[in-house]
């Protein structure tokens, strides 16, 4: 009798066992499927450094000053456009924005649009006299007429003089433009609809070649952005899919099989947490990338202390793996050869060193004051996915997790 029961038992967990390695192929699928989504999205940003080259050099014909000439020149331009493909979350598009339009000679803000008011988000060339809180004080209604407003409702450039800005005293405040100025409102859009507006003094002269590259950058500024959100979104379904799978299977009659089978001390059913490590693994899940902009400027107070529970902080956790494996997979996928060169020759952190530490920058800035610091899952993952679960691979130079 004790043998019937033993078979069964086994029977029914080989059933899981199948079962959940079919929910682990069908993830894996997803995680392939999702790769040649970024494949694409990678084609489609290469098609767009060639449409900006296009549009680029006739605008150095127009070029009057050396200065100019430099930073207007089309690898300029598409080093800005570069710039702006390697930002990783909203806030750093709209400050690479910013950056990437000071040097083109201007001075440059990027106001970032909630519900009907466009706030401050990001500033380059101003100088220390405005700083970070200052410009988070900046707001321009848009439901009132004004170039503001017909950059937001048109979604085209729009430039003003200072008489145009009477209307908008935070502007003139804290930006203080000359009085002779022209200031050129550009929309960044994305998602079929205005994200941000580029603000940029471009001189007491209209200068077509600068009013265009100042474009161009906006342009890209959402393309990008379209394309964290088509990321962010992509591995989210996959996830989602992944996740009902292993659920539908575990609601499978199996369960009740084993433990009706089951004599006493039989062998426990095969979950993901007890599936054997030689198993293979789901992919560690993505961070969604924030899609939401700063929050409206609010008094600075001391944050409270608080305790987290366990749940929150298993969140914080499970998002910092997230995170984790977006950034990895986009260095592996990005730089296919030399991850190749780089396991043969056990030395991919020498090879990738700007890439990776850039990425590690990024995730500290999101996880280094968390409860996730605990853990270094950027190291982890780096070994994980891309050096085949080999640390030696990452080679002599790598210094190693900061946990």
């Amino acid at each position: 009798m004790a043998t019937i029961h033993t078979n069964q038992t086994t029977d029914a967990i080989q059933q899981a066992h199948e079962q959940f390695s079919e929910s682990l192929r069908r993830q894996a699928e997803q995680i392939d499927q999702l790769r040649h989504v970024l494949e694409s999205l990678r084609n489609e940003q290469q098609q767009l450094e060639e449409v900006a080259s296009r549009m680029i050099e006739p605008l150095t014909r127009s070029l009057t000053s050396d200065a100019a000439s430099s930073a207007l020149s089309p690898s300029g331009l598409l080093a800005g456009v570069n710039e702006l493909a390697s930002a990783t979350d909203v806030e750093e598009v709209l400050a690479t924005l910013a950056e990437e339009a000071s040097r083109l000679g201007v001075r440059a803000a990027v106001l970032g649009i909630r519900g009907r008011v466009a706030w401050g988000v990001s500033a380059s060339g101003f100088g220390p006299e405005l700083s970070a809180k200052e410009l988070r004080t900046v707001a321009v209604p848009l439901n009132q007429d004004g170039p503001f407003h017909q950059a937001f409702e048109m979604a085209e450039a729009v430039e003003a003089r200072l008489a145009d800005l009477i209307k908008y005293p935070s502007v003139l405040v804290k930006f203080v433009p000359a009085a002779n100025a022209r200031v050129a409102l550009l929309p960044v859009r994305s998602a079929d609809s205005v994200a941000a507006i580029l603000y940029a003094e471009t001189g007491e002269n209209r200068d077509s070649g600068l009013i265009d590259s100042l474009k161009v950058l906006a342009k890209f500024a959402g393309a990008q952005l379209d394309r964290l959100t088509a990321i962010h979104g992509g591995f989210v379904a996959a996830e989602s899919a992944a996740t009902k799978e292993i659920e539908r299977g575990s609601e499978q009659p199996v369960g009740d099989k084993i433990r009706a089978a089951e004599p006493p001390a039989a062998p426990a059913v095969l979950t993901p947490e007890t599936v054997p490590a030689q198993a293979p693994l789901p992919p560690a899940e993505t961070a969604p990338v924030s899609t939401a902009l700063p929050e409206e400027p609010q008094t600075a107070v001391d944050a409270p202390n608080v305790t987290l529970s366990a749940e929150e902080e298993e969140k914080i956790h499970r998002d910092a793996r997230r995170f984790s494996k977006l950034l990895v997979s986009e260095i592996e996928l990005y730089n296919k050869s030399s991850v190749e060169e780089g396991r043969r020759n056990k030395d991919l952190y020498q090879r990738l060193k700007k890439d990776i530490e850039r990425s590690r920058e990024t995730y500290e800035k999101r996880f280094a004051h968390t409860v996730a610091s605990q853990v270094d899952y950027f190291h982890e993952e780096l070994v994980r996915t891309l050096a085949e679960n080999d640390p030696i691979l990452l080679g002599p130079a790598y210094p190693g997790p900061t946990a």
